[in-house]
């Protein structure tokens, strides 16, 4: 992907992301579907050794954080030509490390996971709910409050703020869940 300039990295890897199943991944991960997968290859070919089947998981986890990786190193997340279900699924994977590296260890004993997120839609909506909260839109641009909220919502410093998820007003369920968060530290 090097050579290529940002149009040719954007459509190779929007096709590689589009015919990806990032959103099956997404879930498969945060509900630790691995382990479950894990278990059935095993019942299914009950003498081959654990780390054949945690090479093959291993070299779908690789796979699906390397489009993340790509997508957020070029820099190229707001100008992907994907579904924004599958964009938001694509920046709420886990990191690489929570995720299947647990069945290198002890004989495919998982480790505990080191943490539970929630979703990006509720962090942002959370941090918009700080933003009116504090009246911060009578006083600022929305288009540099959402590039603030991008930024610290996913990582992403260098967007087209109109683009973006963080621009868009928060579904419902993410407005719900983030009031129940915001309530914790006093905010309604």
């Amino acid at each position: 992907m090097m050579p290529l300039d940002d149009k040719g990295r954007n459509v190779l890897l929007s096709r590689a992301i589009r015919f990806a199943p990032v959103c099956q991944y997404v879930e498969f991960a945060n509900a630790e579907f691995g382990r479950k997968a894990f278990d059935v290859l095993k019942k299914i070919y009950p003498h081959e050794e654990y780390a054949d089947f945690s090479c093959m998981l291993d070299a779908l986890e690789e796979y699906m954080s390397g489009l993340k990786m790509f997508a957020i190193d070029f820099g190229l997340i707001d100008t992907l030509l994907i579904d924004d279900e599958i964009k938001q699924a694509l920046l709420e994977m886990p990191d690489r490390y929570f995720v299947l590296d647990c069945f290198y260890a002890e004989g495919g004993n998982p480790r505990k996971k080191q943490g539970k997120t929630i979703p990006r839609t509720h962090r942002i909506a959370a941090v918009w709910g700080l933003i009116n909260k504090l009246n911060l839109q009578a006083h600022m641009d929305k288009t540099n409050l959402a590039a603030f909220v991008e930024a610290v919502t996913g990582g992403n410093i260098e967007c087209k703020p109109k683009d973006t998820v963080a621009y868009k007003e928060p579904e419902s369920t993410a407005k719900e869940a983030a009031a129940e968060w915001l309530k914790k530290i006093g905010v309604k």
